[in-house]
């Protein structure tokens, strides 16, 4: 039986990946794009969106709340995410894509991207 990575995202991770796969241009490679629709289409249809942002005109606490609730939201672990080796890699491909072209930053999905498919510096 072939190997079947389990990928554990955060919120924010999942929700990253899920815009990476969604922008053109980062892959071009037919069956990369094929093996991550794939993993779109089994793990990143139904994703909890973080909490909605406060009007402009807002006040401090309820701004400081959101971030609370975001920062809350973007840290708790998505669900476990079975795949395979060639969508685990092809995934990879697109975040060195990201990264190579200037799509990427630091974010609290980012850095969990980075860590769990093993493209960071060790702490």
């Amino acid at each position: 039986m072939a190997d079947k990575p389990i990928l554990n995202f955060n919120n924010a991770a999942a929700i990253r990946i899920a815009q990476l796969i969604g922008t053109p241009g980062l892959l071009t490679v037919p069956d990369k794009l094929y093996l991550i629709g794939a993993f779109a289409e089994d793990h990143l249809t139904n994703l909890p969106y973080p909490p909605a942002k406060p009007a402009d005109g807002a006040s401090q606490t309820d701004f400081q709340n959101w971030e609370r609730a975001y920062l809350d939201w973007g840290r708790t672990m998505a669900k476990p995410m079975e795949t395979t080796i060639k969508r685990r890699d092809a995934i990879k491909d697109l975040v060195k894509s990201a990264i190579e072209k200037g799509a990427w930053s630091a974010s609290i999905g980012e850095r969990n991207i980075q860590k769990v498919l093993e493209l960071g510096v060790e702490e």
